[in-house]
């Protein structure tokens, strides 16, 4: 969506208590067209009584027709059945300026992957790679592929069995010669190892294939991390690149008791993944990190973001039941491990501490940098983007940093509000970058 919209927040409130729903609301169009984008009737004509200025310009096209005329965001209660009214209508009301990230749409973020992050051109052989269950998002690839290129190859990884499955000949033949691959399937258990890791091996196999890894995919990620700004990813990506790939330790610190120090080494690098895919460098979408396999790492782990694999959807928030594991020479202690959950306990003890002899390594250290993100959706294709830390168990991905180890294993960890200390300078304070 254009960033220059008029965008306003209102927050009602009825009977004393507030509701939290967000709507998308187009000003200016028809009860018809206000009915095609969703909208209902009631909510579209209480906001047709709001005052059309709060100080700022409203900015964008005119075309009715379109879903960018004169976009605000509202946040509405109704209580009991009660009619909230606003602005000027009922006393009790909150009404200010506030210049919050808006929502995009599902097409931008296809767009945005297809012509911005893989520059899909005319004559590229294209092979997308999707599950039932992400079947609109990939269907919605397929077809912006289609605008620019007629020879795509499309899997749909149930017409080769019962999930999990292992990774088909019939995938890996059509990577072995196309220019641009696209991942875009919720994962399932077990399938890290017997799936995505040996097709990364066939994608890094190809020289001159640019993959979009798409893990988890949902629409609101389409609508959120897909749609953010990356000009300002990139040039930020860039600016803790250039305070990172000489640091000799760094060390994380928050609130919660997380503690803990990494040692780096020149033989292992340091990767900027913002978005510009290449070929021979396959990254996550959406985008924004920059990432290293330790040397060394001791000291405290809280996780209390999310975690990856199978476990964000299955546990969603960590907020209120952490991840605590003691780290020691690069590997957690089994005996340090603590959380409240005794299932969650169960299962990443098993994952990290039973998969492989590697598993239970710091394989990845990394630092999120896409700014336009503002909330954890805990889906961690999302969240480690988010401006801060998570570090995995298991593999280090070496064809990226270069390590010469393996697992299979890979569980990352988002920690919330770190603070970064960068060989003694402070690049990010609770979460907020310092990068100055």
């Amino acid at each position: 969506m254009s960033r220059g919209v008029h965008d306003r927040k209102v927050e009602i409130e009825a009977g004393g208590s507030v509701k939290r729903s967000l709507a998308m609301v187009l000003l200016g169009c028809d009860a018809a067209i206000a009915k095609a984008c969703g909208l209902d009737a009631a909510t579209h004509n209480l906001m047709l009584a709001l005052p059309q200025s709060c100080g700022t310009p409203a900015t964008g096209g005119n075309d009715k027709n379109s879903c960018r005329h004169r976009r605000v965001q509202v946040q509405s209660g109704f209580t009991d059945g009660g009619v909230a009214e606003a602005h000027g209508i009922s006393p009790a009301i909150a009404f200010w300026h506030e210049g919050e990230k808006n929502m995009g749409t599902i097409a931008e973020g296809v767009k945005q992957a297809v012509e911005n992050c893989l520059k899909v051109k005319p004559g590229d052989r294209v092979v997308i790679i999707t599950d039932k269950e992400t079947m609109d998002i990939g269907s919605a690839l397929r077809a912006s592929v289609e605008k620019t290129t007629g020879d795509i190859q499309f899997f749909v990884m149930e017409d080769f069995g019962q999930r999990p499955i292992r990774f088909p000949q019939a995938i890996a033949d059509a990577l072995k010669d196309t220019d641009v691959s696209i991942y875009a399937a919720q994962g399932a258990k077990g399938e890290l190892a017997t799936f995505r890791q040996p097709m990364l091996k066939a994608i890094d196999a190809n020289p001159k294939l640019r993959h979009a890894h798409m893990i988890g995919i949902t629409p609101e990620i389409m609508k959120d991390g897909m749609c953010s700004d990356y000009t300002e990813i990139q040039r930020i990506s860039r600016l803790v690149y250039e305070k990172v790939r000489d640091a000799r330790e760094i060390r994380v610190v928050t609130d919660k008791g997380c503690d803990f120090t990494g040692r780096f080494s020149p033989e292992l690098r340091w990767t900027v993944s913002d978005g510009d895919i290449q070929p021979r460098h396959w990254t996550n979408l959406p985008d924004g990190e920059v990432f290293t396999s330790p040397a060394d790492l001791n000291g405290m782990v809280v996780i209390d973001g999310c975690l990856g694999d199978f476990f964000a959807e299955r546990y969603g928030s960590l907020e209120d039941t952490p991840i605590r594991v003691e780290v020691r020479n690069g590997r957690a202690i089994r005996e340090t491990l603590q959380c409240k959950d005794e299932r969650l306990h169960q299962e990443f003890e098993e994952y990290v501490f039973k998969t492989d002899e590697n598993s239970s390594r710091v394989g990845e250290f990394a630092i999120g940098t896409n700014t336009g993100l503002t909330k954890l959706i805990y889906n961690l294709l999302q969240d480690e983007k988010f401006p801060g830390i998570h570090i995995a168990f298991g593999s280090p991905l070496p064809s990226k940093t270069g390590a010469k180890w393996d697992s299979k294993a890979h569980v990352d960890g988002v920690i919330i509000k770190p603070s970064i200390y960068v060989d003694g300078q402070t690049i990010m304070e609770k979460g907020a970058f310092r990068l100055d």
